[in-house]
């Protein structure tokens, strides 16, 4: 599970937050578009993403990694969406209690804007 915040005028949402706290445990989670799941390795796209590296964002706008078709439609605005996440447990004093990395389908719990 996740909430999408971008820039209000952002397409492609490639990252997701979600917190939540249970009996005085928190659970964190930060979750990434899985490209690698979507992507044939050595294909073009995968060729065209090497030459990129990152997605590199600044207040003139966003030079993507991937072509924008692909990007888009890797958008995790909608659930079931391949991600990568992480996620860390914490205590009521928040030490950390456990971390994991799982590849998972992002269920989608809404999408914000820095200005909501």
């Amino acid at each position: 599970m996740g909430v999408c915040i971008d820039r209000t005028e952002t397409r492609i949402r490639d990252d997701a937050v979600w917190v939540e706290k249970s009996n005085g445990i928190w659970r964190v989670s930060v979750s990434i578009a899985d490209a690698a799941a979507v992507i044939q390795p050595n294909s073009d796209v995968d060729q065209y993403a090497l030459t990129r590296g990152f997605t590199r964002s600044t207040s003139g706008g966003t030079e993507l990694m991937l072509p924008a078709r692909v990007a888009e439609a890797m958008s995790l605005h909608e659930s079931g969406r391949p991600a990568l996440t992480v996620t860390i447990t914490l205590d009521e004093g928040l030490m950390v209690l456990e971390r994991r990395v799982a590849h998972t389908l992002l269920e989608s719990a809404g999408n914000y804007s820095f200005d909501d």
